[in-house]
């Protein structure tokens, strides 16, 4: 039985895939391999077709030496299909991939973070008056 790799985020891997194909075909793992009883994994395959949601990035293996990370374009594959590790992305570049693929799916992380300050400090005044409530000071000022 062929021992499979150890799928890691933020890595790249050449990838197999299932229809005929010419050269080498690369994919970025964007989630850690779970070892669940399907083996899948979510990827991107890399292109060397740019566009607004894409990443660039440069590694001597690949053809011409760029590849793009097309953010819109998550998918899932087998963990099979991963044969060989080739680099790592860097910090900065899986924090825009991951801004970039937040995007994709509606979601910007300025609002939620926003949307997240106002919930906990609605949480916080709410708390806050349930406990003196508690401890016999009521506001009286409340509407």
């Amino acid at each position: 039985m062929e021992e499979l790799l150890i799928i890691k985020r933020g890595y790249i891997y050449e990838f197999k895939p299932k229809s005929e194909f010419d050269g080498t075909a690369y994919a970025l793992a964007v989630s850690a391999d779970s070892r669940g009883a399907d083996n899948i994994v979510s990827i991107i395959i890399l292109s060397q077709n740019p566009s607004t949601e894409c990443v660039q990035i440069v590694n001597s293996k690949f053809d011409g030496n760029v590849m793009y990370c097309n953010c819109g374009k998550v998918t899932s594959t087998e963990r099979c299909r991963l044969t060989r590790e080739v680099s790592k992305v860097s910090e900065k570049k899986m924090s825009k991939i991951n801004m970039l693929i937040g995007n994709a799916l509606g979601i910007n992380p300025l609002i939620t973070t926003a949307e997240n300050k106002v919930y906990k400090e609605l949480y916080m005044d709410l708390l806050e008056r349930i406990l003196d409530r508690r401890n016999g000071k009521a506001d009286f000022n409340d509407n």
